[in-house]
């Protein structure tokens, strides 16, 4: 069965029974629930390394806070204010830091978090915060 409008959100529950031929009707399937979760999760606020600062770690972590409802992270990293080609593009992750791997070149680079559910909506970009490794 296919429903011509857009369920709302919240929770549903559904179960089947099928009739044969002579008319008799099986039991019930057991009772089956899913639920319609259409909302992003918020903007994650960033922590560290601190917008504009200066650093001689050129493996930095990257810090924000927990976004309500979020399940994964994504961090990205670029010398591009517009992200067109970055140095760092994390997996989705729970963690709400990331210590890179493999160092950064000494210069201004750029960054940015987005959030996402169990449900797969995906939030909007944080602020892009600044960082100069040095």
């Amino acid at each position: 069965k296919s429903f011509a409008t857009a369920l709302a959100q919240g929770a549903y529950y559904w179960k089947v029974r099928a009739k044969d031929p002579g008319g008799n009707w099986s039991p019930w399937s057991t009772k089956w629930k899913f639920t319609v979760d259409t909302t992003k999760p918020g903007k994650p606020v960033l922590l560290t390394p601190a917008n504009g600062s200066k650093t001689g770690d050129r493996t930095p972590t990257f810090t924000w806070k927990v976004v309500t409802g979020a399940k994964y992270y994504q961090l990205i990293v670029d010398d591009n204010a517009d992200f067109s080609s970055p140095v760092f593009t994390s997996a989705w992750m729970t963690a709400t830091s990331k210590t890179l791997g493999t160092p950064l070149v000494p210069k201004l680079y750029y960054w940015r978090v987005r959030a996402k559910d169990t449900a797969g909506n995906i939030g909007p970009w944080s602020i892009v915060w600044k960082v100069t490794v040095k």
